[in-house]
């Protein structure tokens, strides 16, 4: 048996497009800072939601817990989800992370000084509205554990309910994520 594939939601959470994304993952384990039952079509709905009921801490403690039934684990984690792997692996969980891919993952830019104890890949949207996407890139090419692709694509493209989703992207990223899960490219 391989080893096992976490997905993590944006803030979003487990939408059907989100579970058709993790299928096309083969995703063991979804992960959503909400219960199942709740998720959004809408993004500012969405956003709105998570500040003002969950935030990055607790996304980052339900995911830290579903972690701990795993001895190693494959990661993708989109958005905010992205922002909890980057914490997760400047943790103490890292040793459990066989590979792991961030997408678009913006709040990243408030915990630069964090530092991977596990690989790490980032894709990043071509540009972000609210900071220096480059000025955060320089941050983090610093450490070996990071590897950074700047994506053509705006943050969001991957999420069918995101008004910047562009399907070429889509497909285009999905082949790249699906190469960096296959066991020849992971590590022990």
């Amino acid at each position: 048996m391989g080893i096992p594939t976490i997905v993590l939601s944006d803030v979003f959470g487990c939408t059907p497009a989100f579970r058709e994304l993790a299928g096309a993952l083969n995703a063991d384990k979804l992960i959503s800072p909400y219960s199942d039952n709740i998720y959004f079509t809408d993004e500012n709905q969405a956003y709105t939601y998570f500040v003002e009921h969950l935030g990055l801490e607790q996304y980052l403690a339900a995911v830290q817990q579903e972690l701990s039934a795993y001895s190693l684990v494959n990661i993708v984690g989109f958005s905010v989800g992205a922002s909890v792997l980057w914490r997760l692996t400047a943790g103490p969980l890292a040793s459990r992370v066989n590979t792991a891919i961030g997408v678009y993952g913006s709040q990243i830019r408030h915990y630069l000084t964090n530092r991977p104890q596990c690989r790490i890949h980032l894709l990043l949207p071509s540009v972000e509205a609210h900071f220096d996407l480059d000025q955060m890139s320089r941050s983090l090419v610093v450490f070996e554990q990071v590897t950074i692709h700047q994506t053509q694509y705006k943050h969001g493209f991957m999420n069918q309910y995101s008004t910047n989703f562009t399907q070429a992207g889509y497909q285009m990223y999905l082949a790249q994520i699906c190469d960096m899960l296959r066991p020849t490219n992971t590590h022990e």
